[in-house]
């Protein structure tokens, strides 16, 4: 959360993922919403969060959506 001082919301979820060994996993998960500028700066930022997860969960991958979107302040 230090990396988007703007703020996100965090929404609760339950998933399912097939591994690469082939079982379907089924888990609680977080889902971050997060609306930034099309900036390198949050680029980096958000690729940074995506790598540490995957590694502080030993997940195989994060699901990442990325969306134009107009935001009125």
């Amino acid at each position: 959360m230090p990396r988007f001082r703007d703020g996100l919301t965090l929404v609760e979820a339950t998933g399912q993922w097939r591994c690469r060994a082939g079982p379907t996993v089924r888990e609680r998960s977080w889902v971050p919403v997060l609306y930034h500028q099309a900036e390198e700066g949050a680029e980096q930022a958000v690729a940074s969060v995506v790598d540490a997860y995957k590694k502080a969960f030993e997940q195989e991958a994060v699901l990442r959506d990325r969306d134009m979107t107009c935001v009125t302040l």
